[in-house]
């Protein structure tokens, strides 16, 4: 346990790298944060409105003001508020989701401090609330993307005593990316990306850059920040796709994702993604 409650720290920095790193950067003092980035996302180039956003991240209304400044804009055009609308969401998301998944880190790190009866008495309680929270289509998207790399700490922990716990969730995970659920492909295909898995798994690249361009199209701007993270995990040089964009813009970029899939499924199918289950 010792080990494992010494990762946490560590840990919890990397919370924010698992689902695209939107935190990170020095802050940018600007009282025309908002405004930028509106201009920005008017650009009919796709790099010049994903980098308009990737400023925007960097600026003092995000970090420091939580998206007052963009929240506070009067836009008359219908189309420029839904992209505001869908970045606002995929902040809050990221943002509540982390606390929430830096909470639980915090609170498991202490368990080292118990006797080991009561270590493993918690240990199980704790695995069972990471699996709850990794399913509860109520959870921060964020928290259930995030939840993972703590659940493997807490089945590391306590593998001696209950050695079924890393193969039964070598199974659910793998269940989860072959499954109906869209939130839960998209959780196991961002781990899976990251190498998050259990050791074994190994997914086809194509299994999981076909789940995660499933994601490129849904409904939910999170969703589809999530799942554009996750292929330039994989692909470091896919086509520019900027989740906040109009449907119809969605569309072409989609289109550009699926001639990119036929160009390179060959290679994508001979590869797998080493699972380093720490």
């Amino acid at each position: 346990m010792k080990q494992a409650a010494a990762a946490w720290a560590f840990g919890t920095t990397l919370i924010a790298a698992i689902v695209g790193c939107l935190l990170v950067g020095g802050g940018q003092a600007d009282d025309d944060d908002a405004r930028t980035l509106l201009q920005g996302l008017q650009s009919a180039d796709c790099e010049a409105r994903s980098a308009a956003v990737a400023t925007y991240l960097r600026s003092t209304d995000n970090r420091k003001e939580q998206n007052a400044g963009v929240r506070s804009l009067r836009i008359s055009d219908a189309e420029l508020r839904e992209r505001i609308s869908s970045l606002t969401s995929i902040l809050a998301d990221e943002r509540e989701g982390v606390a929430r998944i830096s909470a639980l880190a915090d609170e498991i790190s202490r368990l080292d401090s118990l006797r080991p009866s009561e270590q493993q008495l918690q240990l199980r309680q704790y695995r069972h609330a990471l699996l709850t929270l990794i399913r509860n289509p109520d959870e921060r998207l964020t928290a259930r993307v995030g939840a993972p790399w703590i659940l493997t700490r807490v089945l590391r922990a306590g593998e001696k005593n209950n050695p079924d716990w890393i193969p039964e969730w070598r199974k659910q995970s793998l269940g989860m990316l072959r499954g109906g659920d869209d939130a839960l492909r998209i959780v196991a295909a961002i781990n899976a990306a990251l190498g998050r898995l259990p050791e074994g798994s190994d997914p086809r690249t194509s299994e999981i850059a076909q789940a995660l361009m499933g994601g490129l199209q849904h409904d939910s701007a999170v969703i589809r920040s999530m799942s554009i993270g996750g292929l330039n995990q994989i692909t470091r040089s896919g086509p520019c796709f900027e989740p906040t964009d109009s449907a119809g813009l969605r569309a072409t970029t989609v289109r550009d994702w699926d001639a990119w899939w036929k160009q390179n499924k060959a290679d994508l199918e001979s590869r797998r993604i080493k699972q380093a289950f720490w």
